[in-house]
């Protein structure tokens, strides 16, 4: 018999993973409904109306309504003015990424993630330098810790887990800087899914216990519960079925809400499947649909009848896998859900098959196989997608590498030029200065030479009146003959 347990389980489990991250599960419907009023107000001002609404765009992402986020933030967006965007533009984008990454659409987010992170990098770099931050100022919804958060969020359901790493690491160090222990207990929840991601489980349980520790002591029990959870799926994987059922018990303890509880009765059947204790796995799945019956989880619900129609195929039981198997496909039929309902329709095949109805038999295995191959396309399409996406962004990579190599010439080239425009100041200078001494020299020099005839001039004047005076004297002696031969 085809197995596409581990297919839909999964998609499930991931569901619950980052119920601590978005606390998706918790009814918002009465605060979205009360925002709503709140934002129609008479009289409300601008800037009143602008935290009403993103308030009311983050509420609507918890209840994965984000195309409507989406249209409140645009409306929100359509408010802004000059003089006060600045201070709600960090909280806008940062709900723009986290709508954009709730609906799938990683490449749109990843543009609202880019200028988000210069948003946190501007504010990280504040508070590194010890410059106090007020993180509540002036739009509570900006949180740099959580901006860095959800950049990694995207990064790890695109596949780049050393991204997603770097980022989260970079959140948890913020977190602890500011001393914020709850924002610290979900980054390290948030890393011990990355390192399961990177099927580095023993790392991953590292973090679990640190969140796992953090919660308790803080007394937040649903996320202590999740952390639970998580564990068990990780010794879920690595087959140790004794720990597993140990962490889904202690998680029971914590968690209670019909959401959380209906998940943590499938997670427990799925290990009865693994080892083959299909009694007690259909025991738990039939207490999770009780639940999901009672509050009208619907996807959920689906999945608990398929897996119940498959339990019951394999007991011989085939008019009670029948049974559920329609009520499962009219369920999945309803709601579009092609995933589950070519699984439907697949053990519907079964049980008309061995309840000797060939000519339904057929017909649903048809359906199986139509919406089986549809699904598997549509995978397909996405994992192209993804892949685009990811050669998008390694190109936008490259280009900025490509640009920050040029600007880093650019600015080797300036200096350069600079210290050669330098060197030739100085060499001007230092010419300047010679030519200056030069002349100064030449100057002297001729002057000491003035100098030195007029002093030779002087020393003949000299000479000749003593001679005059030499002359006069022996002429008054008398001494007149020998004067005149003497000259």
């Amino acid at each position: 018999m085809m197995n596409y347990l581990g297919l839909v389980d999964k998609k499930l489990i991931t569901h619950f993973l980052i119920g601590t991250f978005f606390l998706t599960g918790y009814s918002q419907t009465p605060k979205i409904d009360s925002l709503k009023r709140a934002a129609n107000v008479d009289g409300i001002t601008r800037e009143a109306k602008i935290k009403t609404m993103l308030d009311l765009a983050f509420r609507l992402s918890m209840e994965d309504l984000a195309v409507q986020s989406v249209e409140v933030l645009n409306q929100t967006e359509a408010l802004l003015q000059p003089e006060d965007s600045l201070p709600f533009y960090p909280a806008i984008y940062q709900e723009y990424t986290r709508s954009y990454y709730l609906l799938g659409q990683f490449s749109e987010a990843l543009d609202y993630a880019r200028v988000l992170e210069a948003f946190a990098d501007v504010e990280r770099e504040k508070i590194l330098q010890g410059v106090k931050v007020d993180t509540q100022q002036p739009i509570k919804r900006f949180n740099t810790s959580d901006a860095y958060t959800i950049i990694g969020e995207i990064y790890r359901k695109m596949g780049y887990y050393d991204k997603a790493l770097e980022y989260a690491l970079t959140s948890m160090e913020l977190s602890e800087l500011l001393e914020k222990p709850y924002h610290v207990a979900n980054a390290y929840n948030n890393i011990g899914i990355i390192y399961a991601k990177m099927d580095d489980l023993e790392e991953s349980n590292v973090y679990y216990r640190k969140a796992l520790q953090m919660n308790q002591e803080l007394g937040r029990d649903t996320y202590a519960g999740s952390n639970y959870h998580n564990l068990g799926i990780n010794y879920k994987n690595t087959g140790q079925w004794d720990s597993a059922f140990f962490c889904y018990k202690e998680a029971a303890k914590y968690i209670t809400s019909p959401y959380g509880v209906a998940t943590i009765n499938t997670s427990v059947a799925m290990v009865f499947y693994e080892i083959g204790n299909y009694d007690s796995a259909r025991y738990h799945l039939q207490q999770a649909l009780a639940i999901q019956r009672q509050h009208n989880y619907q996807e959920q619900m689906s999945y608990s009848l398929v897996r119940l129609a498959q339990l019951f195929n394999q007991t011989g039981d085939f008019k009670k896998a029948l049974e559920l198997g329609k009520q499962s496909y009219d369920i999945n039929q309803d709601q579009n859900s092609y995933d589950l309902l070519h699984q439907s329709a697949y053990e519907l095949s079964i049980a008309y098959e061995n309840l000797n109805d060939p000519i339904n038999s057929l017909r649903y295995f048809k359906i199986h196989k139509q919406f089986h191959d549809s699904v598997y396309s549509k995978s397909r399409i996405q994992e192209l997608t993804t892949q685009q996406v990811r050669f998008s962004t390694r190109e936008k990579e490259n280009e900025n590498a490509l640009l920050r190599k040029q600007t880093a010439l650019d600015k080797a080239k300036i200096r350069q030029q600079l210290v050669i425009g330098v060197f030739l100041v100085l060499v001007l200078m230092l010419s300047i200065c010679l030519y200056v001494l030069a002349k100064r020299r030449t100057k002297v020099i001729q002057e000491l030479g003035r100098q030195k005839l007029e002093n030779e001039k002087n020393v003949r004047r000299l000479s000749a009146c003593d001679d005059a005076e030499t002359g006069a004297r022996a002429w008054r002696s008398g001494d007149r003959t020998k004067h005149y031969w003497s000259r």
